[in-house]
């Protein structure tokens, strides 16, 4: 505590003075008072580090009188103390001056209160910081309330569009906004309204005013805001409450004091610049209607929060940090604590430059308070916990040496003081013996701030200095008009098709889309092509990748932000261009889903997928930030988890880190992580609007006991899920007759599985601004499509025993559960290991199976003799596929165990085991399989139809056919 620390010769000599002086002004009103130790000790520190309480007491001694007999000195104020009281005090002012005078006389006591508790360590920095950006909101509110009622009696009531009565809107800016107003602040406010009307005179009010007449919204609002400020901010004899500085409103000085919220989204669309952006981070109404805020809180996080990583806004945001500089620099601001190097704006401007480039795509960073901020970007890993910790540290230092400076006088200072008692005065103040050791603490935390501050947006690779390659290019791409040079330069630069090389470039800079670009958009283009040709320079694939880039660049040149990330993380190009070499796929996938571009900043991440309970834990954690009622938002937040998952697995794929089977467990985890949430959110929502059905066998509705299961046909089921594999899928439910519970709302049990079978395949296939999630087939439901989409557990199985098609018992055979109801996963496995357990006539299965197979040979097989279909043909991927599900049907009545499997590979092996294969020619199957499908995986990712010339996999075709042959005859 501050009171501790023993003052210096000159500081006691000052507070027997300042002593003398208020002793005698007690003496002179009558009003001598007994102090015991504890008191005299805090008088002592708080007249000797606050001239400011001094002399507010030694002309007003009541009001210390008063905080000692309230106690307030000592209490913490809950949040509403500050509005009760100046509620209760303005009630009966009748005019202009009674409520300016009043909320002064307020001030005094408060501000003396708020000082005298943080000089005395009674309050830490945060709980100072929040009193007064508290007692700042009350003085606003309670002023705009009764100003608003003065207004309503002499010109009528505003009202909304809606037929709402229309309040105005304060928006607090800065530290007000952010509940860390310090001690002789200014308040930024921006006053807006919700919408343009007149005001409406109600009957009899012409008794109630000598003139009454209506007026528009815009000049009552403009009338309140403009008393507002007078009240709050024209000194009087008894100063002010607060300077009222007004000049971060739409057009600054020059422009209209209040805006409607929808002239307000007009200015920001159409003028909004880099820096009212970070100005409006902050932005906190303190007053208005609560679907108002909500309303102008749209348009404004619209405005300040970009829905993507908003790299665009690197240049702008660069200029800003280089216009910090410059003024430090210019103004000789050395000691200057907020806006000297180092100082707490560094420090603010460190946090919202994350704030604003990754707070659309980050919720949780759209927070107003710094510190918090600080700890988010720990949370989120975009910066490293001892650098937190040395910002938070510094912050609070520096925050509380600026209160310290401020309640001396009560002046908007921040410079450190020059005179020898001045800097006495300030370390002691700060618990310091003296100035020699509080100085060098002071500047540890300031140069440490500054060294951090500098590591941001430092300088990137374009803008760096230019070699004669560098120069040659940009010439290049600059002068494309004069295309014999362009060509000539295209050649001596290292292009061994220069001529190709120029249309790939030409194609691009006067493609109608490159054309209509902004000026900054251009500016852009030209900063990244120059450095693209540098890096695909001297490779003999150097055309192919530049064609591929070019698309690329092609489509998502209209979101300049995409090209700026590019611009600013050239390691990012280098990535690119490797995915590029491999695979043409990866390349269309980044082109439709450009949002995955942020990936490749951090490659080790994008060569390395997490395991599925690490895939379903970074789902979890993008969800839990949207609200529970924003499906669309968490559709849209999923598709993106699936895209960033699915090419990290496809960036392992060509880099050779995973065998096939691999690939496929990780796109197979995907899915089932993903079928999991939707299952689960669509299955909340219902039981919140309808409550619970019953199902059979429950006795009590528990969590897990949902009576519902999504079921996996096909490669889901067989895990063998493939980059655009379908989803097979069947619902299954074990519903009673009756109706939900719960819910004031009931429907019919097996309506509810129905609705819910709905949202969850509308949540699957809703085409969003992200894509979609997977395309769902269920013909394998039941009756096909001619069947509902959701069926009773015992139908299913009464259906199975007794209509089901051979090629329906086929499809079982890679049939497995993905969620749902655990007990109904039972239900379902014991089906499925009945039906394909049943007695088979062998001959009868192996022509229905055979003219099945035929059939699809005839309908998708190729025709060309020089050409092998990995799958529809001969020896392919369905011939295998055929003959393990002939094997599995044929003989799972007498080697149930070979149904435990659903995948193709462990049914092989499984059935060698049981011998009803031979090992041999179970493992040239196994080998033939996954060689086959592992040639589709990397033609997938070429872009390529899965055809090969009719020389290869000669010997794994004649292996599949000879055994084929063998066991299907």
């Amino acid at each position: 505590m501050t009171s501790n620390v023993s003052l210096p010769e000159d500081l006691t000599v000052d507070f027997q003075k300042k002593m003398a002086t208020f002793s005698q002004k007690l003496a002179e009103k009558g009003r001598p008072f007994q102090l015991d130790e504890e008191r005299a000790t805090e008088i002592r520190t708080v007249f000797t580090f606050s001239e400011f309480v001094h002399r507010t007491l030694v002309n007003n001694p009541e009001i210390l009188a008063d905080l000692f007999d309230s106690g307030d000195l000592t209490a913490v104020y809950d949040e509403k103390a500050y509005f009760t009281r100046i509620r209760k005090a303005l009630d009966s002012v009748q005019n202009d001056d009674d409520a300016a005078s009043t909320l002064r006389r307020i001030r005094q006591r408060e501000m003396v209160r708020i000082a005298w508790r943080d000089l005395c360590g009674h309050a830490g920095l945060s709980e100072t910081l929040e009193d007064l950006s508290r007692f700042a909101d009350a003085c606003i509110q309670n002023t705009v309330a009764r100003l608003y009622a003065f207004l309503e009696k002499e010109f009528g009531t505003p009202f909304s569009s809606d037929g709402t009565k229309a309040q105005l809107i304060t928006l607090g800016m800065g530290k007000l906004g952010a509940h860390e107003l310090n001690f002789s602040s200014d308040i930024d406010l921006v006053f807006v309204y919700p919408d343009a009307g007149q005001t409406k005179l109600p009957t009899g009010l012409k008794d109630a005013s000598p003139s009454p007449r209506s007026i528009t919204n815009d000049a009552f609002f403009s009338r309140l805001a403009r008393r507002l400020t007078k009240i709050l901010g024209q000194p009087t004899s008894a100063g002010i409450v607060f300077r009222v500085d007004l000049r971060l409103r739409p057009y600054g000085d020059s422009g209209p004091l209040v805006l409607s919220i929808d002239a307000m989204e007009d200015y920001l669309v159409a003028q909004g610049r880099e820096w009212e952006r970070y100005a409006y981070i902050k932005a906190r109404a303190i007053t208005g209607n609560t679907q108002d805020v909500v309303r102008l809180e749209k348009v404004l996080h619209a405005f300040v929060f970009r829905k993507y990583l908003d790299y665009a806004s690197f240049d702008s945001l660069r200029e800003m940090k280089q216009s910090i500089v410059n003024e430090v620099k210019r103004k000789g601001l050395k000691d200057n604590i907020k806006i000297g190097a180092g100082g707490i704006r560094e420090i603010e401007f460190f946090g919202q430059i994350f704030q604003l480039i990754r707070g659309g795509v980050e919720p949780a960073l759209k927070e107003r308070k710094i510190l918090v901020v600080l700890d988010l970007l720990v949370k989120e890993n975009y910066i490293p916990a001892s650098v937190c910790r040395e910002l938070k540290a510094a912050y609070s230092f520096l925050r509380n040496t600026e209160h310290r400076l401020q309640e001396y006088s009560d002046t908007q200072t921040h410079t450190l003081p020059e005179d020898r008692a001045g800097k006495i005065r300030l370390a002691a103040s700060m618990g310091y013996s003296g100035w020699e050791d509080f100085k060098p603490v002071l500047e540890n935390h300031m140069d440490g701030v500054h060294f951090h501050f500098t590591q941001i947006l430092g300088v990137s690779e374009a803008s760096a200095p230019c070699d004669d390659a560098d120069l040659l290019l940009k010439s290049v791409w600059k002068n494309l008009a004069d295309k014999t040079q362009a060509v000539k330069d295209l050649g001596r630069a290292g292009f061994d098709t220069p001529e190709n090389i120029y249309r790939l470039l030409d194609d691009l800079k006067n493609h109608p889309h490159t054309r209509t670009l902004s000026r900054e958009g251009r500016e852009r283009i030209n900063r990244l092509m120059p450095v693209i040709l540098k890096k695909i320079l001297n490779r003999e694939d150097a055309e192919a990748l530049l064609n591929k880039l070019v698309d690329l660049v092609r489509t998502i040149e209209k979101r300049t932000c995409y090209i700026a990330l590019l611009v600013e993380n050239p390691p990012a190009i280098d990535h690119l261009i490797k995915l590029a070499r491999e695979s043409a796929w990866i390349i269309s996938y980044l082109t439709r889903h450009p949002v995955l571009l942020d990936e490749l900043l951090d490659y080790r991440a994008l060569s390395v997928p997490p395991e599925k309970h690490k895939i379903a834990a970074e789902l979890e954690t993008r969800l839990e930030k949207i609200p529970i009622a924003d499906l669309e938002a968490m559709i849209i937040e999923t598709c993106v988890f699936k895209q960033v998952n699915t090419l990290r697995v496809a960036a392992s794929d060509i880099g050779g880190a995973f065998p096939l089977m691999k690939v496929s467990d990780y796109l197979t985890d995907i899915a089932e992580v993903i079928l999991d949430n939707v299952y689960r959110i669509t299955w909340a929502e219902l039981t919140r609007k309808y409550g619970f059905p019953s199902t059979t066998g429950d006795s009590e509705q528990t969590e897990g006991d949902t009576g519902f299961a999504v079921i996996g046909f096909g490669k889901l089921g067989g895990i063998e899920f493939g980059y655009g594999s379908d989803l097979d899928l069947v619902f299954l439910h074990a519903a009673e007759s009756g109706l939900t519970t719960g819910r004031d709302q009931a429907i019919e049990n097996a309506y509810f599985y129905y609705r819910l079978g709905q949202k969850i395949i509308h949540f699957l296939t809703a085409r969003t601004t992200a894509g979609l999630l997977y395309e769902v087939d269920m013909r394998l439901r039941p009756s096909g499509n001619a069947g509902t989409i959701v069926n009773h557990i015992s139908a299913f199985a009464d259906y199975y025993d007794k209509e089901a098609w051979t090629w329906e018992h086929q499809a079982l055979v890679r049939a497995r559960p993905i969620c749902g109801d655990k007990a109904l996963f039972g239900r379902f496995e014991d089906i499925r290991r009945s039906v394909l357990c049943k007695k088979r006539d062998r001959a009868t299965l192996l022509e229905e199976i055979t003219a099945m197979r035929e059939k699809i040979r005839a309908e998708h097989g190729n025709k060309d003799s020089t050409l092998f279909h990995l799958k529809q043909d001969e020896g392919g991927i369905i011939d295998i596929e055929f003959l393990v599900q002939f094997l599995a049907l044929a003989n799972a009545h007498d080697h149930p165990g070979i149904t435990r499997w659903t995948d193709n590979v462990r049914i092989l092996e499984t059935m060698a085991e049981h011998g009803i294969i031979d090992g041999d020619s179970a493992g040239q199957l196994k080998a033939a399989y996954l060689s086959l499908r592992a040639q589709v995986h990397k033609l997938n990712l070429q872009e390529k139809p899965p055809l090969v010339t009719a020389a290869e996999f000669r010997d794994h075709r004649s292996a599949v056919l000879k055994i084929r042959n063998r066991y299907l005859s």
